[in-house]
């Protein structure tokens, strides 16, 4: 079976969607001139399978189309009812469904997570007590926790007792002010199971995506993946090579999401409309003006956006002197751009299946098309240059990420097979290996004398590279992350103990 398929590139982006929508709200001279720089983007950049496209003005969707393929192998393309993982942008998703909940009496967002969590069972350096949930959700909470969010974005979901030894024993105390992570999501997501006695994925879509009719958007990967869901891929060897997609139990509340460009075109209408569709008030104008508060100030630079507030999982920036409210994701394989100028309520959804290489693209896309519609002169010469930097960075980009790719597999060509090279016999592995940060691995022997490993939704071939240790590629950071290696652990009687990862011991259930 093939891992890749070698393309023609004109085949990729001469292919038009079925389902699009063009209103009369952007002329056509407008769309050709936005269609036309989209395809000389893609066949510039070479390395971006598909893009979803929807574009939002004076509250209805003036544009929806599909460019490329969301599937290489099947040459399926892309529409405007294609599915897309969306990463981070969940969290404004989340925002809203913990703004719901305050409107219902559920939560109070003021509340500190002393209300939540037992304070003394976190180290003393830290005062929960002085921790709103407003501040957990918009990243100004002082706290860190890298293997809790490791653990649910990449491996696999939690128990409460797991998530609560975890966040009790491995949180440390940084700096009160705005510094991005997932961990003020997770937490939340995990308040929200315990106070309303669901997941926070039921309560979401009660709460959000079923009253505003978001139905091709999904907290769950089984079921994004019964219709037109665009694969993620990595442009390898002059073709593309798709890559894993996530399971259900790495969907977690801070990028746990598949929408659609249609889907996300309806999304900004609601942000832009003060929570109405349709007509209809889906959201109530309270909930509204509670989530699009800016809770912390800072000072980033994000392509060609100035940061500088963030609410309930959105930014507010500065796009070329205009107000913008913007939230992205980015996972591997995936590039997601949602914003929109209030102001002149124009909106813009990019989602491509591709970021190794082209993840600037859909920002790229996106800023043109704001430009166009706000009737800026001298485009294509600016953009032209923009584009041949877009082109060299991606060249450059392919050079570091080829020699990765290539040391990766040099390594694990060179690690032997060979069972006589072991110092334990295979079966002596065998079992559950279980750490209480990361949780646990599983063991096996396949096919006569191959030992496997299987980590949440990651399983590898344990290959010696040593008599005491193995390479288990778990990719647990994307494709091109390098292999792991386990060292092996004995007791006093030369017993196989635990498995050792850098640290990280993993010790074998009895």
């Amino acid at each position: 079976m093939k891992k890749f398929i070698l393309l023609v590139y004109l085949m990729i982006f001469s292919i038009s969607a079925q389902s699009q929508i063009v209103s009369n709200s952007l002329t056509k001279a407008q769309v050709n001139e936005i269609e036309g720089f989209i395809q000389k983007a893609m066949s510039t950049a070479k390395v971006v399978p598909g893009l979803g496209i929807a574009i939002v003005k004076d509250g209805e969707v003036a544009y929806a189309h599909g460019f490329g393929l969301r599937d290489v192998e099947r040459q399926l393309p892309v529409t405007a009812e294609t599915g897309f993982y969306l990463a981070s942008k969940t969290k404004s998703f989340l925002g809203m469904t913990a703004a719901m909940l305050e409107h219902r009496n559920q939560l109070d967002l003021d509340e500190t997570m002393e209300a939540f969590y037992a304070a003394s069972e976190f180290d003393a350096s830290i005062d929960i007590t002085t921790i709103s949930l407003t501040q957990l959700l918009s990243h100004s909470h002082g706290l860190s926790n890298s293997g809790l969010q490791y653990r649910l974005a990449f491996i696999d979901d939690m128990s409460d007792e797991e998530f609560r030894h975890v966040l009790y024993n491995h949180t440390t105390e940084r700096e009160q002010s705005f510094s991005y992570s997932n961990l003020g999501y997770n937490i939340v997501g995990n308040i929200i199971d315990a106070e309303t006695g669901k997941s926070w994925r039921n309560v979401l879509t009660e709460l959000v995506l079923e009253p505003a009719g978001l139905n091709r958007t999904t907290p769950f990967m089984s079921e994004a993946i019964n219709h037109a869901y665009a694969y993620p891929y990595l442009f390898e060897e002059g073709g593309f090579r798709r890559l894993k997609i996530k399971s259900d139990q790495q969907m977690q509340s801070a990028g746990g999401m598949v929408s659609t460009p249609i889907d996300l075109a309806h999304w900004l209408i609601l942000q832009m409309n003060n929570g109405k569709l349709d007509g209809k008030q889906v959201f109530p104008e309270a909930v509204m003006k509670r989530v699009h508060q800016p809770y912390a100030t800072l000072e980033r630079d994000y392509y060609e956006y100035k940061r500088e507030a963030y609410e309930l999982g959105w930014y507010q920036a500065d796009f070329d002197g205009e107000r913008m409210i913007h939230h992205f994701g980015s996972f591997e394989g995936y590039m997601t751009h949602v914003s929109y100028l209030p102001d002149h309520r124009i909106g813009i959804v990019a989602l491509s299946n591709e970021l190794e290489y082209g993840g600037t693209l859909p920002h790229l896309v996106a800023s043109y098309i704001y430009d166009v519609l706000l009737g800026k002169e001298g485009l294509e010469s600016n953009y032209d240059s923009k584009l041949s930097e877009m082109e060299k960075r991606i060249n450059e980009r392919k050079e570091t990420t080829e020699r990765r790719l290539l040391e990766k597999k040099k390594v694990i060509e060179e690690a032997s097979t060979n069972p006589e090279n072991w110092a334990f016999q295979p079966e002596k592995f065998i079992g559950t290996y279980h750490n209480l940060r990361l949780g646990a691995f599983e063991v096996e022997i396949r096919n006569g004398d191959e030992l496997w490993s299987t980590f949440g939704a990651h399983e590898s071939r344990m290959l010696p590279v040593r008599k005491n240790s193995f390479l288990v590629d778990w990719q647990l950071t994307g494709y091109v992350s390098p292999p792991v290696e386990l060292t092996v652990q004995t007791n006093a009687e030369g017993e196989i103990e635990s498995l050792n990862w850098g640290g990280r011991v993993f010790s074998l259930m009895d």
